[in-house]
């Protein structure tokens, strides 16, 4: 048992590890041409709202896999 939970202790770890993340000024999440804000119910709006960077979203409607097939 002990090693079954520093293995998922460890995997944990190595998942946070790969996973990019950096710190975004809140005058650069003012740039609406480089961040999107997301409003969802748990908003309070004292500024812990979460924000998109753009240049990640990509348009999948032109992907063959999710066209529908129209025959």
């Amino acid at each position: 048992m002990k090693h079954f939970v520093f293995l998922v202790a460890l995997v944990c770890v190595l998942c946070a590890s790969l996973n990019p993340v950096k710190a975004v000024s809140n005058t650069e999440l003012q740039d609406t041409s480089r961040f999107a804000r997301i409003i969802s119910k748990g908003d309070t709006g004292g500024g812990d709202g979460k924000y998109i960077e753009l240049s990640t979203i990509r348009d999948n409607s032109t992907d063959a896999h999710t066209k529908k097939y129209r025959g």
